[in-house]
């Protein structure tokens, strides 16, 4: 009699007891049906979940059994979640985190990594990711082998949906190690199928072809269906890769059949998806818009959106073949909403963010192993210290001479009622502001550079070095006139006609004539943010940077804008820092919207006032959060 046959006989006495305590049933099915869900029998594993749903109402909330609680219900939205109930997984994801976190339960790690695929699922991957990344490290911790294992193999399939199969296969390799010595087949099977998608991606099919069966001998050994259904699936890949494809559609059909019977939903929308490739391939079209728009119908259902806008991408292209540009279109423009909601830029960059961030905790992690338990490292360790605050000195010296460099002085003199908010990354900045005067005209100059630390520091100077021989020297006062000047002089200076790098800097140039009562400006990609009457008026700059290589189809051109001003109207002039950063209560970007909107509802303040609230929200903001970029804010009161 195996383990899960007795456990099986135990919970039948128990449901049989004459008074049958709820707890003990809870706790017998979730090890049975984990025990079939590891086997690879998620059918059978669905029964002992509805077991759990229908006793867990009537398990006391003692905290004694907290944790009984608290993994059955992780143990339903694990079970809804392979469904394709993603919504619902998270329904009892949440109620499985009352109980896990009061009581600090190991049980956590697993949890995390549950709650972190089903956010992955439905298109949150910054927040699948740093959620999988916790269950992984804590696990870890706690040396629970199994969950190491397979967060380890979730994070890798993570990592080749984001196309780093380099990361990929790290966490493959890292996930085999944690089963290499124990009877853990399955986890092997499932492993080795994850390594056998990278050599795939990677276009090296022969070595592809290899673990995948390797991963089906396991998978049909163990009796493994949803191992097995996997394996099908991605040998029908490999194969139309290799242009097999009869072969690959008799992989891709058992895959199918299997994953129908077993209501793998979310499995069926993928090989539909490939058929319908395949079909492409072979040039049957009528056959490929039937295999994706059943694999679109089934991603609708379960709010699939990484599947869903990826197969919305790929009928369109087959209408486009079919020259049906009006269908073609209807879903490209599908694909772009559904993507941009799932995976927009800012997304992407939070993601990136949380990769760095990573590799950072290990980094640091194992410096700190070392350091313990090495005298030598140790010693390595002092010096490198010693040898950071020479650095650290000489930084802060760099940072003097660049503050030598700006003309804050004279912005008081010109404009009494300015403030600058001026908040570095790392001490010494890519950010800069400019001032001089040319008879009646005041010349105001804010530009971000390329770079952070001391390489945007030397930028600065460099951009400063030369406005002073534009405007000063040559006594040139058109704004467009000065930018364009500027970036001749950039990239003559940075040799770029044959480094051909892209150094440079955005600039925005604002000319204030008060004899005239006229405002000129001209922006390499930043704005003037113009504020009467409580009311603020954005006047964009130019799409062009300056500096860095020549662009391919046309020439930089920058322009003028020129309007009138009153008395106390307010000009406001900044780089993308303030915007850009991360932070709030979803880690996300402040935005430019929510930067004007604060200098609207302050505009009532007095300089100084608004000066310390811009400030302090960018502050509150940040948080914790590391600075995504160096700032820079100046506003004049005219």
């Amino acid at each position: 009699m195996d383990k899960i046959e007795e456990l099986q006989n135990q919970l039948e006495a128990a449901q049989n007891a004459e008074n049958p305590e709820p707890a003990e049933i809870v706790q017998l099915a979730i090890h049975i049906g984990e025990g079939f869900f590891f086997r690879g029998n998620i059918h059978k594993s669905f029964k002992f979940g509805d077991i759990i749903t229908q006793n867990i109402e009537n398990v006391k909330d003692d905290k004694k059994n907290y944790e009984i609680k608290g993994k059955g219900y992780s143990n339903i939205g694990f079970l809804q979640s392979s469904l394709g109930n993603s919504e619902k997984a998270l329904e009892y994801l949440f109620k499985a985190k009352y109980y896990l976190e009061d009581i600090q339960s190991k049980y956590l790690a697993e949890f995390y990594i549950r709650l972190g695929s089903v956010n992955w699922n439905l298109g949150n991957y910054d927040k699948g990711l740093k959620l999988t990344r916790k269950g992984f490290l804590l696990a870890n911790k706690l040396q629970i082998y199994r969950v190491i294992g397979f967060s380890a193999y979730l994070l890798g399939g993570f990592f080749i949906d984001l196309k780093d199969y380099q990361q990929a296969e790290i966490y493959y390799q890292h996930a085999y190690k944690s089963f290499e010595n124990r009877t853990e087949n399955n986890g092997k099977g499932r492993i080795i199928n994850g390594l056998a998608n990278v050599h795939y991606l990677k276009e090296e099919h022969n070595l592809a072809l290899e673990k995948a069966h390797q991963a089906l001998e396991i998978h049909l050994k163990e009796n493994n269906i949803s191992g097995i259904s996997r394996d099908y699936n991605d040998l029908g890949k490999i194969y139309a890769a290799k242009k097999q494809f009869q072969k690959a559609f008799d992989y891709y059909e058992k895959a199918l059949k299997i994953r129908s019977e077993r209501n793998f939903y979310t499995a069926v929308v993928t090989t539909l998806s490939e058929m319908g490739s395949l079909s492409l391939q072979m040039g049957q079209i009528k056959e490929a818009i039937n295999f994706f728009e059943k694999a679109i119908k089934e991603a609708e259902k379960l709010n699939a959106k990484a599947k869903l806008f990826k197969n919305h991408f790929l009928i369109s292209t087959v209408y486009k073949k079919n020259k049906n540009y009006e269908k073609a279109f209807y879903h490209l423009e599908k694909y772009k909403e559904i993507k941009d909601t799932a995976l927009g830029d800012e997304n992407l960059a939070r993601i990136k963010n949380l990769e760095a961030q990573f590799e950072a905790e290990k980094a640091q992690q194992e410096s700190e192993i070392y350091r313990l338990k090495n005298v030598e490292l140790k010693q390595a360790y002092h010096l490198i210290e010693s040898k950071n605050k020479d650095i650290t000195a000489s930084i802060n010296y760099a940072q003097r001479i660049q503050n030598a460099f700006s003309s804050r002085k004279e912005l008081k003199d010109f404009f009494p009622k300015s403030f600058i908010i001026y908040i570095p990354r790392d001490i010494v900045s890519g950010d800069f502001m400019w001032t001089t005067k040319i008879n009646s005209k005041k010349i105001v100059v804010v530009a971000d550079c390329t770079g952070h630390g001391v390489p945007g520091a030397i930028m600065t100077v460099l951009g400063i070095t030369l406005l002073k021989n534009i405007v000063e020297d040559q006594q040139i006062t058109e704004p467009s006139q000065i930018l364009h000047i500027l970036d001749e002089n950039v990239r003559e200076a940075l040799h770029q006609e044959v480094t051909k790098t892209n150094d440079g800097m955005d600039a925005a140039v604002v000319i204030i004539d008060e004899q005239t009562k006229k405002i000129e400006f001209s922006g390499a990609k930043l704005p003037l943010i113009l504020l009467r009457n409580g009311k603020t008026e954005r006047i964009k700059g130019s799409p062009f940077a300056i500096g860095g290589k020549k662009h391919k189809t046309k020439e930089k051109e920058f322009y003028t804008h020129r309007v009138d001003f009153q008395n106390k109207n307010r000009l406001f002039l900044f780089s993308d820092g303030y915007q850009d950063q991360f932070g709030g209560t979803n880690n996300r970007k402040f935005m430019s919207k929510n930067l004007i909107s604060n200098i609207e509802q302050s505009a009532e303040l007095s300089y100084t006032e608004q000066k310390k609230l811009l400030k302090n929200n960018f502050l509150n903001w940040k948080g914790n959060q590391k600075q995504t970029d160096d700032v820079i804010l100046v506003a004049l009161e005219l």
